[in-house]
């Protein structure tokens, strides 16, 4: 079987994070509960998505390329993405739908991060990875729950 690449594979993950943000906020106003349970999923997924990269590709990365420039940069703005998720987990926990600045620079954190990645990260991680090293990344990927906390 055929390893799919990592930056196909991470880019349907980031548009499936994508959409979970997108139903949260069309339905904050109308239907919070159901809103919430989006948030939920989002945060979820994404704290996972966090996970796979710092434990997992970034090693692997630095590894392969003796550079810590780019994955440096990647955790810095993880950080950033993790202070926004807590601040919106916040709203959403006290059902506060008014949550539209934290929710505009979460986005925007994430648009500049994601592109980041999936631009100069997955694709020199295809090159510089076997057949058998995706294979583990993706073992290991695997084995990390989506809730998590």
């Amino acid at each position: 079987m055929t390893i799919p690449s990592l930056n196909e594979f991470l880019t349907k993950d980031h548009n499936r994070l994508d959409k979970f943000l997108e139903r949260f906020q069309e339905r904050k106003a109308g239907n919070f509960v159901e809103a919430a349970e989006f948030w939920t999923r989002f945060a979820s997924a994404l704290k996972r998505h966090l996970i796979w990269e710092e434990t997992i590709l970034f090693p692997l990365f630095e590894q392969k390329t003796g550079q810590s420039g780019l994955t440096d940069t990647l955790r810095a703005e993880h950080e950033e993405i993790r202070e926004w998720l807590a601040a919106l987990d916040e709203k959403v926990r006290q059902k506060d739908a008014e949550s539209d600045h934290e929710m505009d620079r979460l986005v925007n954190e994430l648009g500049g991060h994601n592109a980041r990645e999936e631009y100069a990260l997955y694709p020199q991680l295809d090159k510089l990875l076997s057949e058998a090293e995706r294979r583990t990344a993706f073992e290991a990927m695997s084995a990390v729950p989506e809730e998590t906390p």
